[in-house]
């Protein structure tokens, strides 16, 4: 995983656990070997509050689609139609695209842990 990819808020997992990213840049003990992605689920999409339809799942104007390595992001335009935006693979690349287009968060609705340096959090 790529740390230049992350935002504040974001899900990842640290030593397998999840965490939240709560400030950039991440603590010493986040390094490469223990920090990973967190691979898009239909069980994440459910938390992070899609509606799942027949042809995916549906948030707002914007729209995936479940596929064997991730997913196909799709955003409702002014007349309509839906345009194709990217492919993503982890739950962290889906927030910030999210973020991008619609300027909103896409959290869950219950509480993670925060990554934790010498007491301090991150």
């Amino acid at each position: 995983m790529n740390t230049k990819e992350l935002r504040l808020k974001n899900y990842i997992k640290v030593n397998g656990e999840l965490q939240e990213v709560v400030e950039l840049p991440l603590p010493d003990n986040c390094v490469r070997k223990n920090t990973k992605g967190i691979q898009i689920s239909e069980k994440w999409l459910l938390v992070l509050g899609f509606d799942k339809f027949q042809y995916g799942n549906v948030k707002n104007d914007f729209q995936v689609k479940m596929f064997k390595n991730g997913i196909a992001c799709y955003f409702k335009s002014s007349d309509g139609e839906w345009v194709y935006l990217s492919a993503v693979k982890y739950v962290h690349q889906l927030q910030n695209l999210f973020f991008d287009i619609t300027g909103e968060e896409l959290t869950k609705s219950s509480k993670t842990s925060k990554i934790k340096n010498h007491g301090k959090n991150y």
